[in-house]
């Protein structure tokens, strides 16, 4: 008898066990009122945003628009505004010829532990490939004809080195994330001219954008003009023959996995344009990114050089 009161007693404590077991790792009471358990789960580690969660990512070359007859700005104009953006606390890898590259690591020289710099012609450039057939483009009648963008002397129409560069950041971004120097999860461009002079930097050159590292890096995240992309989806075939500036071609970021999708897709956008005898610059080839597929992407409103306005 007092064995089996022991035995009993024991399968009392395991059963108490189990109980409190499921109770803490199901939840069992919602099952008792007739709802579905629900499953516990860890919670997540949150980390902080700062200056070290991301990498920008920029480029500088010298295509002669010193000597144009429209549109000119010179290549010393540039190197000016690119102090602003190497003046940032952050992560920057810098793409550029060797006059561009020198100067970078001049204005980096404090922050070289924050900063990698890749000296290259614009031959090495990822559509260089295409000048040839960019130029063929840009000078056949067909292209010309009813272009205001080709008669009135816009670089998108004229310049084939403009495009390539233009075309190039996605490819620079990829590259970028290959190398992964600094170990981030989120990579941006910025234009290394960005603000063109403009005072819209931080004073302190210190910039954490938490809304983008944290609520964005599923998506490339992009600023869209109020005139709106949707309202061009009707002109996707003859966009290189309209003037505007609808998607800011300045900035873009995301992780690395939707950054790999943009450059994908605009492969794919420019090979099909080389085809058909098409040529514009990376605000149109980025529209037709869209228009392929528009869940890869998060606008929000603004204008061009809102970066620092929008995300903080």
């Amino acid at each position: 008898m007092k064995a089996r009161k022991t035995v009993l007693a024991a399968f009392v404590a395991i059963s108490v066990t189990i109980t409190v077991l499921l109770v803490v790792r199901y939840d069992v009471y919602p099952q008792m009122l007739g709802k579905e358990p629900t499953m516990y789960t860890e919670p997540t580690m949150y980390t902080e945003p700062s200056m070290d969660s991301y990498t920008i990512v920029t480029a500088l070359f010298d295509i002669g628009r010193s000597n144009w007859t429209t549109y000119r700005r010179s290549y010393r104009e540039y190197l000016s505004y690119m102090e602003q953006l190497m003046a940032l606390k952050a992560n920057i890898i810098v793409f550029a010829d060797p006059e561009g590259a020198a100067a970078a690591r001049h204005m980096r020289r404090n922050q070289a532990n924050r900063t990698r710099i890749i000296e290259m012609k614009l031959k090495d450039l990822p559509y260089y490939s295409y000048r040839k057939r960019v130029d063929e483009i840009m000078r056949s009648e067909e292209f010309r004809r009813n272009n205001p963008l080709a008669q009135n002397g816009h670089p998108e129409a004229n310049v084939p080195e403009y495009n390539i560069v233009m075309w190039s950041k996605a490819g620079l971004v990829d590259r970028a994330i290959a190398m992964d120097p600094f170990h981030t999860s989120y990579f941006m461009w910025l234009d290394a001219g960005y603000g063109h002079g403009h005072d819209i930097y931080p004073k302190d050159g210190k910039w954490v954008p938490r809304n983008l590292l944290l609520e964005c890096s599923d998506k490339v995240t992009m600023i869209e003009r109020k005139e709106g992309i949707e309202n061009h989806r009707q002109d996707m075939d003859h966009l290189y023959r309209i003037s505007m500036s609808v998607v800011v071609g300045g900035f873009f970021g995301g992780g690395k996995e939707p950054l790999f999708r943009l450059h994908a897709l605009q492969q794919e956008v420019l090979a099909d344009w080389m085809k058909r005898g098409i040529t514009d610059d990376d605000q149109s080839s980025i529209m037709m990114v869209y228009f392929r597929e528009p869940c890869l992407f998060r606008f929000f409103i603004g204008d061009f050089y809102d970066v620092f306005k929008l995300f903080h």
